[in-house]
């Protein structure tokens, strides 16, 4: 007659090969097509929350030789709930309502893909802080949030989500940290795993893209589900690029996968190189790997001059046709 401590091992060993075999069959589920493909050439943020009046800050007015604009940050909050507001702020500033901001952004994508019909808007999910990663834990969470990620998307008109997964951290007085998260708090690799394996199910084709500054198993292990990586690293050259496509050439041989990196001190805090021969110069030195392609992930648009934007996106195209 089996003991109370061996039918407790037991149940707890039923239990465990059931949610491996759940967790095994919702991989297997999504993974029916690779995605993986070569990155564009010029990808620039444009950050909603920029007060700068250098840059563009309208996003109908981006030029025509931009191929990505992620457009950050959509934060995730308490219930799994997407936050737009942050994108949304500098509007709300200057006296739009919520609902007029988000009209006012729509028409201003609308307007962007009408230019440039080529151009793929994304929505920027994560970012530095304000975020609530720790309070996604099972597989019912994962779920709710990858359907509000996805209603988002479908609601204002983007073309995939690009994902920024960093730790938790207070933004501001607007964006606290919530309840039951705490500062440096994160969710783990196997659920960020299951965040793009629910994504890709959910928004189909569309783009998903993912920034790093190195390997990580959720996106070795989820790499062909995304459509591109990018190296966050900034003023890295290709010292990470090099480093990420001896894995992921592994994954995906075809893959031309993964944009150079690196920011401009134009904003406040400042990152990456100071001035525009700075970026011109580096570009000019990069030395380009012998496989993969290199594109240009670029920070950013609101708070960077339309004429050093086009300097800038000159000295990649010249560099990339002279490769």
């Amino acid at each position: 007659m089996p003991t109370r401590q061996n039918t407790i091992c037991r149940t707890f060993l039923i239990s465990t090969m059931a949610l491996l075999l759940a967790c095994s069959t919702f991989a297997a589920k999504t993974i029916t097509k690779t995605y993986t493909e070569k990155a564009p050439l010029f990808i620039a943020y444009w950050l909603g929350y920029s007060d700068s009046t250098a840059g563009y800050q309208n996003i109908g007015d981006i030029p025509s030789f931009v191929n990505v604009v992620p457009v950050a940050f959509a934060l995730v909050r308490e219930n799994r709930k997407i936050d737009m507001t942050f994108i949304e702020s500098n509007l709300i500033k200057k006296g739009k309502t919520q609902a007029e901001a988000k009209a006012e952004i729509i028409s201003e994508m609308k307007k962007l893909k009408k230019k440039n019909p080529k151009v793929k808007i994304l929505l920027s999910l994560g970012g530095w802080a304000g975020n609530c990663w720790e309070l996604i834990k099972t597989k019912k969470d994962v779920i709710a949030l990858s359907k509000n990620i996805t209603a988002v998307i479908n609601e204002w008109g983007f073309d995939g989500v690009d994902l920024d997964f960093e730790a938790d951290r207070k933004l501001g007085t607007e964006y606290p940290l919530c309840k039951g998260c705490k500062e440096g708090g994160d969710t783990t690799d196997a659920v960020k795993g299951y965040i793009i394996q629910n994504l890709r199910k959910d928004l189909g084709n569309k783009i998903i893209s993912v920034v790093t500054t190195e390997d990580w198993p959720y996106i070795r292990d989820n790499f062909k589900l995304i459509n591109w990586v990018s190296t966050m690293d900034y003023n890295s050259g290709t010292k990470a690029f090099d480093s990420l496509y001896k894995t992921y050439n592994k994954i995906n041989p075809k893959a031309n996968f993964c944009p150079i990196s690196f920011g401009v001190n134009n904003n406040v805090g400042g990152y990456g190189y100071k001035t525009l021969k700075d970026i011109t110069t580096f570009i000019k030195d990069t030395k380009i790997p012998k496989k993969g392609n290199l594109s240009i992930l670029f920070w950013n648009l609101s708070q960077v001059s339309s004429a050093n934007m086009k300097a800038i996106y000159n000295a990649v195209k010249t560099k990339v046709v002279n490769q």
